[in-house]
């Protein structure tokens, strides 16, 4: 068991986000800024400014033209999805990516975690367009809580690996029995603490369920689904080799085509090799 006054401790000693991400934040708040005021928050700083344009002229967005200046994307990606983009880069950056732990890299870790945000954007697309702006970071930072303790207590999370492998039985559970603590509740106190929208925070804290308290949400419902699909189809490393059964319930809820995500694997793997050469 973690003594859960060293995960608060290691929480707490997490990098705050960068000063653009609390300017964008800050700009959107005030109800009298303007898009040339968002943009031009965004512009200051070069590296996001070149990422967020890769990310706008990406499949995964399928822009019917080149967006070549911060004002075009943030009016095509929307103030949002352009600030989850800004959010996505700076919580992938909060770890050095070629950092080498015992059995994995953090670079592997993120793009899984790519390829769940790619999978869930997918679904939503097929199921519900309205969230299209949310689920995309969604998916990237479900397992935020995971990393925390694999950068933090990655002795202890080896336990973890090494349960799950002799016992077979689901992650959050060898979680439990090994730490006392789920990745999900690491990752809610995480979000928490950085006062994210609660449906991220949900998406983070449920998305091994895919329900919320046994109602529909459907941001959790697409990363949790999109977390499977990325597993099966191999796509980074997660931190462990599991691919549970998706939530039999989402089924009926979102009727799905029995063939959806084998239609949607090429189109999946070109949009999942492109932001990943775009982030990394």
């Amino acid at each position: 068991m973690i003594d859960k006054r060293k995960i608060t401790d290691a929480i707490n000693s997490l990098p705050t986000l960068p000063a653009v991400y609390q300017n964008i934040i800050r700009v959107m708040s005030d109800k009298n800024s303007t898009m040339d005021d968002i943009a031009n928050v965004i512009s200051k700083d070069q590296t996001s400014s070149v990422k967020i344009l890769q990310v706008a002229n990406s499949p995964l967005f399928a822009a019917s033209r080149t967006i070549s200046t911060i004002k075009e994307a943030v009016m095509f990606l929307g103030f949002i999805e352009v600030r989850n983009i800004v959010i996505a880069l700076s919580v992938i950056n909060l770890v050095e990516k070629n950092k080498k732990f015992k059995h994995f890299k953090p670079v592997d870790f993120w793009k899984h975690s790519l390829a769940v945000g790619v999978a869930s954007r997918l679904i939503a697309k097929e199921v519900d367009k309205s969230i299209l702006d949310k689920v995309f970071l969604a998916g990237i930072i479900h397992d935020i809580g995971k990393l925390v303790l694999l950068v933090y207590f990655e002795d202890d999370y080896l336990k973890v690996i090494d349960y799950i492998n002799e016992n077979r039985v689901f992650l959050v559970e060898a979680e439990k029995k090994v730490l006392g603590i789920t990745h999900c509740e690491v990752g809610k106190t995480v979000l928490t603490n950085w006062k994210f929208a609660d449906y991220l925070i949900n998406s983070v804290y449920y998305h091994e369920i895919g329900l919320v308290d046994g109602k529909y949400d459907p941001v959790v419902a697409f990363v949790h689904l999109g977390n499977i699909y990325a597993r099966a189809m191999n796509f980074g490393n997660p931190g462990d080799e599991l691919i549970p059964q998706p939530n039999a319930e989402l089924w009926d809820i979102l009727k799905l085509q029995d063939d959806f995500f084998t239609a949607k694997a090429d189109e999946f793997k070109q949009n999942y090799e492109h932001i990943v050469s775009t982030i990394f």
